[in-house]
C-alpha cells in the first residue's frame, strides 16, 4: 500500500502490520458490523450488512488515493481520524458513529461488484443463516429451543452452531440472548416493570434476565432506566 491508501478488512479476517516505510503512519479504524445495521433484523442488516459480512465472501477491499471512485471514502476516513485525534467535543462519539455509517454507503458501491461474483460458493449456508435469523426475529419472545432454530433451516444442531460459528463468530444462544436484551432496551423506555420486559422478552425468570441484561450491558435494567 502506499501512503494515503486505505484497507477495508472484513468481520473474522486475521490480519497483522508486519512493516512501515520510515517515518509511516498506520491508522486503525475497528467498528461492530452492529453499528451498520441501526437495529436487529432491519431491512439494512438483511440486504446492506449481513450480505457483506458474513461468509468471508469478501476479505479485503484496497482503497487506493489515486483512484478517484475512491476519494468519497477516503475523505469520510480522514474526517473520522481528525475527530478521533480532536480534544474531546459535544457528542464526538456519536458523530464518529454517524461518519462511520456514511462511510460504510461510500463503501457498498464499490463491494458489490466484488461480492456478487464469489457470493454464489457460499449461497446455500447463507441462506440457511438467514432463515434461522428470520426465526430468531420472529420469535424471540417465545421459549425457544437450540433445535428449534436448526430446524427454521432443515438442519442439524451440529451444523446450525457451525454456520452462526463461522459467519458470526457467536453461537446461536449467545445470538438469541443479545438479540433479547436489545429488544428488551427498546422497551425500557415504557412503562413496563422489569418483569414484565423479561416475560416480553423470553425470559422465564427475572433474575435470569437480570443478570444476561447486566453481561450485555454493564448494568442492570433498572440502572440503565435510570441514567
Amino acid at each position: 500500500m502506499n501512503e494515503g491508501d486505505a484497507a477495508f478488512i472484513n468481520s473474522g479476517i486475521i490480519h497483522t502490520v508486519t512493516s512501515l516505510s520510515k517515518d509511516g503512519e498506520y491508522t486503525s479504524l475497528n467498528f461492530p458490523y452492529k453499528l451498520l445495521s441501526f437495529f436487529p433484523g432491519s431491512r439494512m442488516e438483511k440486504e446492506y450488512v449481513l450480505p457483506y459480512v458474513t461468509g468471508k465472501c469478501l476479505p479485503v477491499t484496497i482503497l487506493r488515493s489515486e483512484t478517484e471512485t475512491h476519494k468519497q471514502a477516503l475523505d469520510i476516513l480522514y474526517e473520522i481520524n481528525a475527530l478521533w485525534n480532536s480534544p474531546s467535543g459535544t457528542q464526538k462519539e456519536y458523530i464518529i458513529s454517524m461518519k462511520i455509517t456514511e462511510l460504510w454507503c461510500a463503501l457498498l458501491p464499490k463491494l458489490s461488484d466484488k461480492s456478487k461474483n464469489t457470493f454464489s460458493a457460499d449461497l446455500v449456508r447463507r441462506q440457511r443463516l438467514q432463515l434461522m435469523l428470520s426465526f430468531i426475529y420472529e420469535h424471540f419472545s417465545e421459549d425457544t429451543a437450540l433445535s428449534d432454530i436448526a430446524e427454521a433451516a432443515n438442519i442439524s444442531v451440529g451444523e446450525c452452531c457451525r454456520i452462526f460459528r463461522e459467519h458470526l463468530q457467536t453461537t446461536p444462544h449467545r445470538f438469541l440472548t443479545e438479540y433479547r436484551i436489545r429488544k428488551s432496551v427498546e422497551m425500557l423506555s415504557g412503562d413496563f416493570s422489569v418483569s414484565e420486559i423479561a416475560g416480553h422478552c423470553g425470559f422465564n425468570q427475572t433474575s435470569n434476565f437480570i443478570s444476561k441484561f447486566k453481561s450485555v450491558m454493564g448494568c442492570t435494567p433498572s440502572q440503565y432506566r435510570k441514567h
